[in-house]
């Protein structure tokens, strides 16, 4: 894995080990509980024969406010060498997959219990990670509402607890439309990714969806609770 870029906002890394017409692009959650400190990692590395991977890593949990979407864009399209881009991200890495879909003009997009928003003007129950929220100052990206674009292929993964079902509800207007597919999995909380890694499911899901299956007819033939 090598760095490309790193300041104190963000960080890009990547790795090109094999040829591929495809770029997959994984954008970082808030990270991992270690010793009450959120540690940000690349994640969903086992996709490395996928092609080139790159990581997106918003280093102050930002949702994207403290970054420049259409520079980091053009970067990325630049050195992907217009491969056909296909995005992963899990929690805020979903929101942000979503919200740079449209500027990478990417094929795919999967996200695992993305936010709809963290803006409490949108989503004033949401209270979680509250200590990197306070810290933006302006939320230049309130929602998601106006970046699903309709060439773009959408799965969205939530869990069904109290807090993903405030996102859930807010998607839920969007999943009329014929290219994004909203999954809510039962009884799970905020950890649909770890869920299905768990059942030896995760990269499997990953491949159907990307190979334009029916991820949700994939997770009911596998006897997976889904509303």
């Amino acid at each position: 894995m090598k760095i490309l870029y790193e300041d104190n906002l963000l960080k890009i890394t990547f790795v090109d080990d094999f040829i591929s017409s495809r770029c997959l692009v994984v954008f970082t959650g808030v990270g991992h509980k270690l010793g009450g400190i959120d540690i940000q990692r690349e994640e969903f590395y086992s996709q490395h024969k996928f092609g080139m991977i790159i990581w997106i890593t918003d280093k102050k949990r930002s949702w994207g406010n403290n970054l420049n979407v259409l520079k980091i864009s053009e970067i990325l399209k630049k050195i992907s060498h217009n491969k056909k881009i296909f995005i992963i991200g899990n929690s805020m890495g979903g929101f942000l997959g979503i919200l740079f879909s449209k500027y990478l003009n990417a094929k795919k997009v999967i996200a695992f219990n993305p936010q709809f928003s963290v803006c409490p003007d949108i989503v004033p129950d949401e209270k979680r990670w509250m200590h990197y929220r306070h810290q933006i100052t302006e939320y230049r990206f309130k929602d998601l509402g106006d970046n699903f674009d309709k060439d773009i292929k959408y799965a969205l993964i939530l869990g069904d607890d109290l807090e993903d079902e405030i996102h859930y509800n807010k998607f839920f207007k969007f999943s009329s439309h014929p290219n994004i597919e909203l999954i809510r999995i039962r009884n799970i909380k905020h950890n649909v990714a770890s869920y299905l890694k768990n059942l030896n499911l995760l990269n499997e899901s990953i491949f159907t969806f990307f190979d334009g299956r029916s991820l949700k007819n994939y997770l009911l033939r596998k006897s997976i609770k889904i509303t």
